[in-house]
């Protein structure tokens, strides 16, 4: 129950990389995702991508558009392939969203 205070205090020493993965490898990423908003200003890669599919899996199109506008470390053009034709219509404009970050139309 006190992970997250536990990473937020290691969070200096520990290498954010290895820690997405681990937690990615036992399947409970959510758990920790105060802990990744909170460490997200870093701008890596694994902490970005990791949120990106919390939010999506989440459907918090909110959130997972602000966190592609405010942070570029993710593969957006694997991204947005994914979302490209995905059922929801959110999804489909953050697909053209980040087509249009990257200037391929």
């Amino acid at each position: 129950m006190q992970l997250n205070d536990l990473l937020k205090l290691l969070s200096k020493k520990i290498d954010l990389v290895k820690c997405v993965q681990v937690m990615k490898r036992t399947g409970y990423i959510s758990l920790i995702e105060p802990f990744l908003k909170s460490v997200q200003f870093q701008n890596i890669a694994a902490v970005n991508e990791a949120l990106n599919e919390i939010y999506l899996e989440k459907q918090d199109y909110a959130s997972l558009r602000k966190s592609i506008r405010d942070f570029d470390s993710f593969e957006s053009t694997q991204l947005a392939f994914s979302l490209e034709n995905h059922e929801l219509l959110d999804c489909r404009r953050i697909s053209a969203l980040l087509y249009r970050k990257n200037k391929k139309y």
